[in-house]
């Protein structure tokens, strides 16, 4: 017999959910353009504030190097097709950057195709290791990092 996998508190579906539509709204104006230069944006012609349940956050161009902060960010961000450079995990299984991401991520390494920069914990994130990295957006989980 096949159960139903479920969250142990409604709440907690509530906010993956809302989690899930807002890093899919966040994300759909984030896809690669072949001509689009990065490196060469409008501050302001290219930006867009993006309402959000912390605020509002302002993008401008098409965030290449994203870092997400725990499985549940990285999980859309691999079902848009978008591999983030930098990863913080719920638990530390390791010390070191994701260098073999299918050994190293349970059940998401798979999909991913490129090593990550491994920025601490996703409730208390390496400000200087994302500082590392230097990405144009990161993206968390309110119940996690609405403080920082």
């Amino acid at each position: 017999m096949m159960g139903v996998w479920k969250y142990g508190q409604t709440g907690v579906n509530i906010k993956l959910l809302a989690l899930g539509l807002l890093t899919a709204i966040s994300l759909s104006s984030c896809q690669r353009s072949d001509h689009a230069d990065i490196s060469r944006l409008s501050e302001s012609s290219d930006c867009r504030t993006v309402e959000h349940k912390v605020g509002e956050t302002e993008i401008c161009g098409n965030p290449q190097k994203i870092v997400a902060l725990g499985p549940y960010v990285l999980e859309h961000l691999l079902a848009l097709n978008i591999q983030p450079v930098g990863y913080a995990d719920h638990i530390e299984f390791h010390q070191g950057d994701y260098s073999n991401p299918s050994q190293q991520i349970p059940y998401l390494g798979d999909f991913i195709t490129q090593p990550l920069a491994n920025v601490g914990l996703a409730y208390t994130p390496s400000i200087e290791s994302i500082l590392q990295i230097q990405p144009d957006l990161i993206l968390g989980v309110e119940g996690n990092n609405a403080a920082q």
